[in-house]
């Protein structure tokens, strides 16, 4: 499993390269063991020391935002928060990774789908007022969390284990924003599809444009607002498939039809707050569910094992 440095670990790294630093200036000023050799191999391990100092972070403060080359890391590393350019585009973006084995190595959640960064000084940051934002090099919005949190420096980020990046109080655990409330084509054990009936809030999953463009394509699913037994499937607002549910266990219409994985399991739970569709718990306590929305509007679902170690494999 990948090693995640940890915070003191990239302090002690920046600690060691200002020690570096001020060797070596002392040494330039004495005029005395400051030869060409030991300058050469200072700024040979300085990339070193850099990546250590800067490229691993655990939290997003007010003070310390995520910049292109540094990641935000999972605990134990199964996800990751960076900046990506999908293959043969110039356009980056700001993406969730699932860190595991071949068969699920993908970008499971993104920011800024519908406005991509077109250059490499973006930062991930919290902004005044406590909520996420995604600004270009020019300091321009392309994505907010539209955060409604007045408290300055009071806020912070983390990525969970679990895929979810929270956004919540320091020194609480009440949580501001989620992730997982605002899906993009890849659905995690802890996301719900449906609709909060007190707040008319819906829960959707969004398909990429295309396999290497992660802009909103032309399929969503989700729940009818108006008839809440049927989940549709919707091709540019056209219904393309429908499912009614009864019992809160099965659809009419088998959703298994547009799933390439037949092992897949869910639920459906109707309740007087919300309506919703989510990924049972697995049986195995060390398997992990995804189900992914095709650009071609299908399903493929992955079931993921956790190894003893503690990481995905």
């Amino acid at each position: 499993m990948h090693t995640v440095p940890t915070q003191s670990e990239s302090d002690k790294a920046l600690k060691l390269l200002l020690k570096a630093i001020s060797f070596l200036a002392a040494s330039i000023a004495k005029q005395r063991y400051c030869t060409m050799t030991s300058v050469i191999l200072f700024f040979s391990f300085l990339p070193c020391f850099c990546l250590l100092a800067t490229a691993a972070t655990n939290s997003i403060t007010p003070t310390q935002p995520l910049t292109n080359g540094q990641i935000l890391y999972s605990p134990n590393n199964y996800f990751q928060l960076k900046f990506f350019n999908p293959s043969e585009s110039k356009n980056r973006f700001v993406g969730i990774w699932c860190c595991t084995n071949s068969f699920m190595n993908r970008f499971v959640w993104v920011a800024n789908r519908e406005k991509p960064l077109t250059d490499f000084g973006g930062v991930f940051a919290i902004q005044n007022g406590g909520g996420l934002v995604v600004l270009d090099g020019m300091k321009k919005a392309l994505w907010s969390s539209n955060t409604l949190y007045v408290m300055n420096n009071s806020s912070v980020a983390e990525l969970l284990d679990s895929g979810n990046l929270v956004l919540r109080e320091v020194n609480s655990v009440r949580v501001i924003w989620q992730s997982f409330d605002h899906p993009s084509d890849t659905f995690i054990l802890g996301m719900k599809v449906g609709i909060n009936l007190r707040t008319g809030e819906t829960w959707t999953l969004r398909s990429w444009r295309n396999d290497t463009d992660p802009a909103p394509g032309s399929f969503t699913f989700g729940i009818d607002p108006q008839s809440l037994n049927q989940f549709f499937i919707w091709r540019r607002s056209i219904p393309y498939w429908r499912g009614i549910f009864w019992n809160g266990t099965a659809f009419s219409s088998p959703l298994f039809d547009l799933i390439t994985v037949s092992s897949f399991n869910y639920s459906i739970i109707s309740s007087e707050d919300e309506v919703y569709f989510t990924i049972l718990n697995p049986t195995d306590i060390d398997s992990y569910s995804f189900l992914v929305m095709k650009p071609e509007g299908t399903f493929e679902s992955f079931e993921i094992n956790i190894g003893r170690g503690g990481g995905f494999w």
